[in-house]
């Protein structure tokens, strides 16, 4: 099993002086007989119709193909949450970029957005209308090996990836940490909808990924991108 993570657009932004790094990512899982792609680039949908869309998902493309995960071989799309629809659709707001793929999405996520309450995510539509769309109860088993699980708290029906080979493991956590820097100040849920479960969770999860020495990635996280976590009596650190 591989995993790969490429980069679509680096941004900051400021938080109490500090000037945050962030790194748009989606990521692709290759093993023997499948090709998995897993939060492809979410959060920025309308970013598709600018002027540099056609490039930039070019090069994506580009990395994709040259890690043998050309687009068209991509069987499953898989979403901790909807925040876009991300690059699963093309920059002309109406193709499908994985069409062989099954686009698997929290039910809850799915009934969210017909409520009107999942912005800048008309592209689930497109999907949709190309029949590529499936609602999952979590938890859901993707292939072997790999699981969306529950992680309520950025939405209440938020999932997390979890992937195991042997002893090692890795989880992607998607938006449940903007920053990596939350791994250590994890009660920083003031913009989360409901932040005593988004608390909760991250602890939970993090106790976990310390326990297990699980290898966690962040959709937004700058390069590395991903780490181990660390305990110290009840804080954490990413490393």
């Amino acid at each position: 099993m591989t995993i790969i993570r490429i980069v679509d657009f680096p941004f900051e932004f400021p938080d109490s002086g500090v000037l945050l790094k962030f790194e748009v990512c989606g990521f692709g899982i290759r093993t023997d007989d499948r090709r998995i792609v897993i939060d492809p680039w979410l959060a920025f949908d309308p970013k598709r119709a600018e002027p540099d869309g056609p490039q930039r998902w070019a090069r994506i493309s580009d990395e994709l193909r040259a890690a043998d995960l050309a687009p068209e071989a991509v069987d499953t799309v898989v979403y901790t949450h909807l925040d876009g629809v991300g690059w699963a659709v093309g920059p002309d707001g109406q193709s499908p970029n994985f069409p062989n793929a099954r686009h698997l999405v929290p039910a809850g996520e799915i009934t969210a957005f017909g409520a009107g309450l999942r912005t800048d995510t008309e592209g689930l539509n497109v999907l949709s209308a190309h029949g590529l769309v499936d609602a999952i109860e979590l938890p859901h088993e993707v292939a072997a090996g790999i699981v969306i699980e529950p992680a309520p708290g950025h939405t209440p029906s938020n999932g997390i990836v979890r992937v195991q080979q042997g002893e090692n493991e890795v989880a992607f956590v998607g938006h449940m940490f903007l920053h990596p820097a939350q791994v250590h100040r994890y009660e920083r849920a003031e913009i989360e909808p409901d932040p005593e479960t988004a608390i909760e969770t991250r602890v939970r999860v993090l106790d976990l990924a310390a326990e297990r020495g699980t290898v966690l990635y962040g959709d937004l996280w700058d390069a590395p991108g991903c780490g181990t976590v660390t305990k110290d009596g009840d804080r954490f650190e990413l490393v």
